[in-house]
C-alpha cells in the first residue's frame, strides 16, 4: 500500500511595518490554528463592540426619552406651582378684604348697638316746640287743697312717692318718646285723661300723661322722637314720669333740657 500523503496546512505571515526608516520590516509567521484563533477573537471583539454600541444606543435613547418626559413634567409642575402661587396670592387678598369687611361690619354693629342703647335711655325731651316747665310743688299744693277732703291716706302717700315733671306745651306741637322702646300700655288716667307707658328694655320706663288721644298702641316699637300725642287747645299739659327698675325717679335728673 502506498502511504497517504500528509496534508499540509497553510501558513500565514503577518508583516508589521514601521514608519521609522531605521526599523526593518518585522514578519511574524502564524500557523493556521493561531490564525483561526486570532480571527475568532477579532470577530468576537467586533461583534461585542457592535452589540455594545447597539445596547448603548438603546439605553441612551431610553435615557433621552426619560429626560424629555421629566423635562415636560418639570415644566408642568412649575406651571402648576406658578398657578397655585397666583391663586394663593389672590386668596390671601380676598381673605384680607373679607377680614377687613367683617371687622368693619362688627365695628359698625357695635357702634349701632351702642347708639341704640344710648338712644334707649329716656333722657330726651318729651315735647316739641315752645315748652314751659310748671312748678310741680305748687301744682301738688293746689291739687292737695282741692282734693284733700276726698283723698285717702294711700293716695296721699302715692302722690308723694310718684315723682312727676309737668310741662306746658303749645297747640300744634307734639308729645314725643324720650327714648327707643316698646309701648307697654295705653290706658286712661284719672287725673290727666290718658297715659302711655314705654318700656325701654334697660330697666327704664317712661310715662306720658295727657288729655289727648294717644296715636300709638300696645306693642308698637318706637324710636326716640316718635309722636305719642298731638297737642291741641285742650291738652297742652304733660305729666311726665320715669321709673328705673320699678322705682320712680326724678325726671329732672334725666331730661336733657337745651335752651
Amino acid at each position: 500500500m502506498e502511504p497517504k500523503e500528509s496534508r499540509k496546512r497553510p501558513k500565514y505571515t503577518l508583516k508589521i511595518f514601521s514608519d521609522m526608516k531605521e526599523e526593518s520590516i518585522k514578519q511574524i509567521y502564524l500557523g493556521s490554528r493561531k490564525a483561526q484563533i486570532i480571527m475568532c477573537v477579532l470577530v468576537m471583539f467586533l461583534i461585542t463592540n457592535i452589540c455594545y454600541c447597539i445596547y448603548s444606543s438603546i439605553v441612551m435613547s431610553g435615557i433621552r426619552e426619560i429626560n424629555r418626559s421629566q423635562t415636560v413634567q418639570i415644566k408642568q409642575l412649575m406651571a402648576e406651582k406658578e398657578t397655585l402661587e397666583t391663586e394663593n396670592a389672590e386668596l390671601a387678598d380676598k381673605v384680607a378684604v373679607l377680614s377687613e369687611t367683617i371687622n368693619q361690619k362688627v365695628k359698625l354693629e357695635e357702634e349701632q348697638k351702642a347708639e341704640f342703647e344710648r338712644m334707649s335711655i329716656p333722657n330726651g325731651f318729651p315735647m316739641t316746640g315752645a315748652v314751659s316747665i310748671a312748678d310741680s310743688e305748687m301744682q301738688d299744693s293746689e291739687k292737695d287743697d282741692e282734693q284733700e277732703a276726698d283723698e285717702s291716706e294711700e293716695e296721699k302717700e302715692k302722690s308723694v312717692t310718684e315723682e312727676i315733671m309737668v310741662f306746658e306745651g303749645t297747640e300744634g306741637n307734639m308729645i314725643v318718646a324720650a327714648g327707643n322702646g316698646v309701648v307697654m300700655s295705653v290706658e286712661t288716667d284719672s287725673e290727666y285723661g290718658n297715659k302711655v307707658v314705654i318700656d325701654h328694655g334697660n330697666g327704664y320706663q317712661s310715662i306720658y300723661k295727657n288729655k289727648g288721644n294717644a296715636i300709638v298702641k300696645i306693642g308698637d316699637e318706637i324710636d326716640r322722637g316718635a309722636t305719642l300725642f298731638l297737642i291741641g287747645e285742650n291738652n297742652t299739659e304733660l305729666g311726665y314720669q320715669i321709673m328705673k327698675d320699678g322705682i320712680y325717679i326724678q325726671p329732672e335728673d334725666m331730661v336733657e333740657i337745651n335752651g
